[in-house]
């Protein structure tokens, strides 16, 4: 052997062999769980890289090693002095007696034996129910059995009685209550070196049970309302809600949310009842266990329904029933109502007898005492144009007393389910709409029936004279009160017309009639008449004049130098007052500029100043805005459809020098809260208004008039427009005079008499300050007490807001070397006696030492105050 073999000779110095997990460890391994066992060499070295041992597992029986590919195989890595055993879940059948073998290189063998036994995993029978269910309140058995297990441990608490039966594997709860035992229960099973949890989740469940179930009071809803019914139950699982209603024939039908059903769970709203909505609603609850039901009767309380009444055409003097059929349920309430008048039944306190009364109404705002106020004018000694402001109550009064009077045709009187209105010697004031009222406590219903009259036509309104260019249309109309409807005819200047259906066209129908003319000639001018009749007594007419119009003449006979004013002046234009129809104008139109202005090259259509008026026979045209002291040229111009005049001649127009201003017109005398004045500027007759007067006296006698002596003047400026009058005696008469005034002088007054109401503003005003001052007053006399309060207490105990604000504000010891020395002794008496007790009161300190509680530093001196 030479010395290169030498080398490569490995050194084995006493190896053996060891494996892992221990004996112990393999015996009752739990089947189904992975395993690897382990066969290592201890002790054994080799030097070169050529693998010199050889390392292979072996089952008892079996004389072909364990191969690397199956669920029981082996694992090597290199030269590794090691080889597992792998179990890939194994089953009960892979126990056995297992053999490591390791072979050296010069064929020495070594093994070891293991012995490897599993055993079957813990298996319980309701491993696959892991939740139990049943009804609450009664008994529940709770099996956790186990198959091929030798030992079993079974762990539970809670002191409720519980039992463990059959070898611990069954747990039964008497009277499970879910409120307590609901939840999870886990069975904990231990095998040798194996454990097992099974969880249980118990959960007890109730029937539904309703508690709440509401509907319409006594069962009965109003027709044309909403019924709600609610219906609310309690179980485990939570209940569900269905609704059903019983038809007439008594077939069940289930009630789904639609436009006539709101369904929201145990809550059913019922839309629009209606007579048919009457039945038995059923609400029904549900959940796994079971269901209950229960039922509600609904009535429907029937709102007043008037049967249908047609028109009633009467001739005069002739008796007439109006009825009023109703239907409904419980007391109903009938009247008749006619042009605001109501008639109805009425029992007396006697309960057995009936009386009629009729009843004006009137509409909301008639009888409002504040805004009834007639306005009149007259004139006082001076002959200064006066206002009275009276209240017109007795006015309202007398006429509600004339609208109640009874009238002794009309009676009413109450039939099985029916109101008559009876009216005797009807006439042409009895017709109408007449309409009936039934009410119940449901809701209302009305209807209404037309009486008429028969009575001859009565031309009740008909076009005004028209006015018409040639070639033009013209639309002609009468209308009559007559029943029956009238029989209509039109005749022209020309006699009776008949509709062609392109000229002349004729539209009537029942009261109304029209004429309508497309393009008129020479022919179509003059009178036309309508006519109507109805075969009760005679026809009657209107006559209706169609005036051909002209371009109007050039205006003669203008005067506006007659009268001189200082701002305004006043213009007459004779020359149309003999024109017909066709030729006078419809305006005026005045152009006018100041003399200085007018020459040959004068424009007047361009730099006049013109001003339309309205065309009235001899009437007195003014014109405004005038400078006073000045002069003007005047000229005329007449316009109609036609077209216009060429201008007239020229006039004159003379101003005078300023006047005082014209009387105030005021617009607003009241006393509401407080007596006001407004006004509109008047006139100032060329000189600005600078400033307005107001003078006001008490009115101390009516008949005959009487004024106190002393009279207020208030001055206000030219701008102002209006007046409060403050500081008057309540129920008192004044009489006030406004007058405008201007650097002239003065306007002439005008004069009105109010009365002030019982409260005003001022009163108020003065309540209110009256109040303000007793608060700040009493407020000033309390601060002065506490004042005072406090320094007796900073002179006696040193205490109190005086104190304090030389404490914290001045920084100063208020305490005197007496009363801080007392202090000091009682503090240190206090202590002693605490100090000797065993026990010292936090924050407690004494005064020599002048230390702070937290540190023992030095710092403020505290007062107690």
């Amino acid at each position: 052997m030479g010395l290169e073999n030498l080398l490569k000779i490995n050194v084995v110095l006493a190896w053996n062999m060891h494996t892992f997990p221990s004996d112990e460890q393999l015996l009752n391994r739990k089947s189904g769980e992975n395993l690897m066992v382990v066969c290592s060499l201890k002790g054994f070295v080799f030097s070169d890289s050529q693998a010199d041992v050889q390392i292979e597992w072996y089952k008892e029986g079996r004389a072909r090693a364990i191969g690397r590919m199956g669920r029981v195989m082996t694992l090597s890595k290199g030269k590794a002095l090691s080889k597992q055993l792998m179990f890939v879940k194994p089953a009960v059948e892979d126990s056995g007696l297992y053999s490591c073998v390791a072979k050296t290189f010069d064929g020495e063998v070594k093994q070891k034996s293991v012995n490897i036994t599993f055993i079957s995993k813990i298996l319980f029978i309701n491993d696959i129910e892991s939740k139990v269910l049943f009804e609450n309140g009664g008994s529940i058995i709770i099996i956790c059995i186990k198959r091929h297990i030798d030992h079993l441990l079974f762990g539970l608490g809670g002191p409720r009685g519980y039992e463990l039966r059959d070898n611990n594997q069954m747990l039964f709860i008497p009277k499970f209550e879910s409120e307590h035992d609901d939840g999870e229960y886990q069975c904990n099973a231990a095998q040798f070196a194996s454990f097992e949890t099974l969880s249980i989740n118990v959960t007890a469940y109730a029937p539904p049970q309703i508690t709440v179930f509401d509907g319409p009071t006594a069962g009965r809803a109003y027709e044309g309302r909403t019924a709600q019914f609610q219906c609310q139950a309690v179980g485990k699982p939570k209940p569900n809600y269905k609704w059903l209603r019983k038809t007439d024939g008594g077939k069940e039908e289930e009630i789904v949310a639609t436009d006539k059903y709101s369904v929201d769970g145990g809550l059913l709203l019922v839309h629009s009842l209606i007579a048919n909505d009457a039945g038995v609603y059923s609400c029904i609850a549900t959940n796994t266990l079971d269901s209950q039901r229960l039922d509600f009767n609904l009535s429907i309380f029937r709102k007043p329904k008037i049967g249908k009444m047609e028109n009633v055409t009467r001739e005069r003097n002739d008796v007439v029933e109006l009825r009023c059929a109703f239907s409904g349920d419980g007391r109903i309430d009938a009247k008749w109502l006619h042009q605001g008048v109501e008639w109805s039944e009425r029992i007396t306190t006697a309960g057995n007898a009936l009386d009629v009364t009729a009843l004006a109404s009137f509409e909301a705002g008639d009888s409002d005492d504040s805004e009834n106020e007639t306005y009149s004018f007259d004139e006082d000694d001076d002959g200064v144009a006066e206002h009275h402001i009276e209240d017109d109550d007795q006015i309202i009064a007398d006429y509600g007393r004339r609208k109640r009077q009874d009238d002794s045709r009309i009676s009413v009187r109450r039939e099985q389910n029916a109101l008559v209105l009876r009216l005797e010697m009807v006439g042409e004031d009895d017709a109408g709409v007449y309409q009936c009222v039934a009410e119940n406590e449901a809701g209302v219903d009305r209807r209404s029936t037309f009486l008429a009259i028969t009575h001859e036509p009565t031309i009740t309104a008909h076009s005004d004279q028209q006015r018409v260019l040639i070639g033009s249309e013209v639309m002609l109309w009468c209308e009559a009160s007559a029943v029956p409807d009238p029989t209509w005819t039109w005749n022209g200047p020309n006699g009776l017309i008949e509709a062609d259906g392109t000229k002349t066209l004729i539209h009537s129908e029942a009261s109304i009639t029209k004429l309508t003319i497309t393009s008129t000639s020479g022919t179509d001018y003059g009178n036309y008449v309508c006519s109507a009749e109805n075969g009760i007594g005679s026809a009657v007419r209107a006559v209706i004049e169609v005036v051909q119009i002209f371009v109007p003449d050039t205006p003669t006979e203008v005067n506006c130098h007659a009268h001189i004013y200082p701002n305004f002046a006043t213009c007459k234009v004779n020359g149309f007052n003999k024109a017909d129809q066709g030729h006078r104008p419809t305006r005026y139109v005045f152009y006018l500029s100041r003399d200085t202005e007018v020459d040959s090259a004068f424009d007047w259509q361009k730099q006049a100043r013109n001003v339309s008026m309205p065309f009235s026979v001899d009437a007195e045209m003014r014109i405004a805005d005038l400078e006073p002291k000045s002069r003007y040229t005047v000229r005329v111009k007449a316009l109609n459809e036609a077209g216009e005049s060429a201008l007239s001649e020229t006039d004159f127009i003379e101003t005078t020098d300023p006047w005082a201003p014209e009387t105030p017109q005021v617009i607003h005398a009241d006393c509401l809260r407080v007596c006001s004045l407004a006004w509109r500027p008047p006139n100032d007759h060329g000189s600005p208004i600078h400033s307005y007067r107001v003078f006001i006296r008490e009115v101390l006698n009516k008949h005959p008039r009487e004024l106190a002596n002393d009279m207020s003047e208030i001055q206000l400026s030219g701008d102002e427009r209006s007046v409060e009058l403050s500081l008057l005696k309540p129920l008192t008469e004044y009489e006030v005079r406004l007058i405008a005034v201007n650097d002239v002088g003065n306007s002439h007054p005008f004069t009105t008499v109010l009365k002030t109401p019982e409260y005003s503003l001022s009163d108020e005003y003065k309540m209110n300050t009256s109040s303000t001052r007793l608060i700040v007053l009493a407020g000033f006399v309390l601060l002065f007490v506490l004042m005072v309060i406090d320094v007796i207490c900073f002179a006696m105990n040193r205490c109190g807001l005086i104190a304090c604000f030389c404490i914290n504000c001045l920084g100063r010891n208020i305490h005197s070397t007496k009363g801080k020395g007392v202090e000091q002794n009682t503090k240190s008496s206090e202590s002693n006696r605490l100090l000797n007790d065993g026990k010292l009161e936090s924050g407690v300190l004494s005064r020599d030492e002048g230390k702070v509680a937290d540190g023992g530093g030095t710092g403020p001196q505290s007062t107690s105050v």
